[in-house]
């Protein structure tokens, strides 16, 4: 179609302990292009990129990513996105606060600074510009970024949530599997005979000595909790749709490792395109997941990774966390004409460094046939969790269309 253009969304972008040992130079810079620099070109083939930038920009000073479950990394980060062609970012995601909301406006601030769009968290409360907008070709777009949840130690306020777009309170949601006896013993064991419970990694890593799954789970419904955060979002749908032309929601919810959407995940993303937007790209579930019209509107439940480290210990193998997905909206005539993905893979396997590369250039790569057939595989299989059916031809395509 005449005059059509293409917008390019990817997940969830982190810089872990191990991949930020790779970055870290001797001088004290950190060199983040040789992770990206693969993605380039196909970012490059879109007129718009956006990301979501699942890390705070806090600086030095606030200490820099040590554990795998707080993270802060250098501005760096953010400008190599830019370098390879990200135009935006959503900072709204569990770890937005993983510094403080000294170290959320931190970044707010970094990223104007470096000249990369955001939305998503606000660096004042009385921020009257919330919602993200962009025009690509014949079309105004804009895009709402809300998260579930915020990770550290701080629990939100009724005056920090200004600052952060959340579509339920923080530190509020009910935990849905219990964990095995087993598991409950050694903790207690552990506490009584060293003084202390082990910490969130401590425990992931105990329940794989103990050879059991993670208990990753998206199935706590309380509507009742989140309705006016829900209500907020459906005053800045309406706001959006005033303004523009076609409306994205990048939600971060999502069951950690669940190949499968939760019924809170869903819930959410069945509320917002009820309201009226027309695309929904949701995040954090490190792993992908599956995407379909609901009331016409394109959904990918989760995009899943871009940078996470794919051998960390708490990742679920089997899930397949080092495929990420990049959804593709074409637009003309101020609205959304085709929608389709492309894959790529967190490649880092026999102490190679992380890189990220497109599927289809990582098989031209390949020389060895059982690899190249393991990615053929891998790949159908992620095919058929986006799109609910293996394909019959396994050949690895550049794009799929939904």
């Amino acid at each position: 179609m005449e005059n059509t253009k293409k917008i390019t969304i990817i997940g969830d972008v982190m810089c872990e302990p191990p991949l930020f040992e790779q970055v870290s130079a001797a001088d004290g810079t950190y060199d983040f292009l040789p992770v990206f620099a693969p993605l380039k070109k196909l970012l490059s083939e879109a007129d718009y990129v956006i990301a979501n930038l699942e890390t705070p920009l806090a600086g030095e000073e606030a200490g820099y990513t040590a554990t795998m479950v707080s993270f802060n990394t250098p501005d760096a980060i953010a400008e190599t996105l830019k370098e390879i062609g990200v135009d935006m970012v959503s900072t709204a995601n569990n770890h937005c606060t993983d510094r403080g909301m000294e170290g959320l406006v931190r970044t707010v601030k970094t990223l104007d600074r470096i000249g990369l769009a955001h939305t998503g968290t606000y660096a004042d409360p009385a921020e009257t510009d919330r919602i993200g907008y962009f025009t690509v070709g014949d079309t105004k777009l804009a895009l709402l970024a809300y998260t579930t949840s915020n990770n550290g130690k701080v629990r939100l306020t009724e005056q920090d949530e200004k600052q952060v777009n959340m579509l339920r309170p923080s530190h509020g949601n009910k935990a849905t599997k219990p964990k095995p006896k087993v598991l409950t013993d050694v903790q207690a064991f552990i506490e009584e005979t060293f003084g202390r419970k082990p910490d969130w990694y401590e425990t992931v890593k105990l329940t794989r000595a103990l050879g059991l799954k993670i208990a990753y789970a998206d199935s706590a419904l309380e509507p009742e909790k989140w309705e006016k955060y829900l209500a907020h979002l459906d005053e800045e749908v309406k706001e959006a749709k005033k303004n523009a032309d076609v409306v994205l929601f990048m939600p971060h919810t999502g069951g950690q490792f669940n190949v499968e959407p939760g019924c809170a995940s869903q819930y959410f993303i069945y509320r917002a395109a009820q309201m009226g937007v027309d695309a929904i790209l949701a995040a954090h579930s490190h792993t992908t997941q599956k995407a379909e019209y609901y009331c016409g509107v394109p959904c990918f439940y989760s995009l899943g990774n871009v940078t996470m480290w794919p051998h960390s210990a708490y990742s679920e193998r089997d899930t397949l966390p080092e495929y990420g997905l990049a959804a593709h909206l074409y637009t003309a005539g101020g609205k959304i004409v085709r929608t389709a993905y492309s894959i790529f893979k967190m490649d880092q396997d026999e102490g190679r460094p992380l890189r990220v590369v497109p599927v289809d250039e990582l098989y031209n790569e390949l020389t060895d046939d059982a690899e190249k057939a393991q990615l053929e595989a891998e790949v159908a299989s992620i095919v058929a969790r986006v799109g609910g059916s293996e394909p019959e031809d396994k050949t690895i395509q550049r794009e799929y269309v939904l």
